[in-house]
């Protein structure tokens, strides 16, 4: 998947992706300071995509 067809929001969320550990949704919440709601959904859309 393409970053740039993502919304802004999911950028941070991939990022903190990037490193290839697992990661539970409250540890991206508070690496990326994003509402845990909008995370929920960037990793939603995320998995729907790929």
């Amino acid at each position: 998947m393409q970053p740039a067809t993502l919304p802004p929001s999911s950028k941070p969320v991939l990022r903190n992706l990037d490193d290839g550990r697992p990661m539970t949704h409250k540890h991206i919440v508070n690496k990326s300071r994003l509402p845990r709601r909008t995370v929920h959904m960037d990793l939603k859309n995320t998995k729907t995509r790929s």
